[in-house]
């Protein structure tokens, strides 16, 4: 219960510090509007990047996407860690 009790003061902090993060990025943001930079602070760039859309492949194109499933899917593994409050 100790160790529960500590981790739970130590999650509380950081989404306290998350939420001023943003708080406070959002104000640069703001001030920086459409310009890219604030000069020597900070910089804000949007960057397009490329992105395979899965789903629309599956419906426009559902055999190749089929026979792309059979040949290469994979599974993984993963446990999921959640913290339950007592009240």
């Amino acid at each position: 219960m100790e160790i529960y009790s500590k981790l739970l003061n130590v999650r509380e902090a950081q989404d306290r510090l998350k939420v001023q993060r943003d708080f406070f990025e959002s104000k640069l943001k703001l001030s920086i509007g459409r310009a890219c930079s604030l000069e020597r602070l900070a910089t804000w760039r949007g960057h397009w990047r490329p992105h395979f859309d899965v789903l629309m492949f599956r419906e426009r194109e559902p055999e190749i996407y089929a026979e792309m499933a059979r040949r290469f899917e994979t599974q993984s593994y993963t446990r999921i860690f959640r913290i339950q409050r007592f009240d």
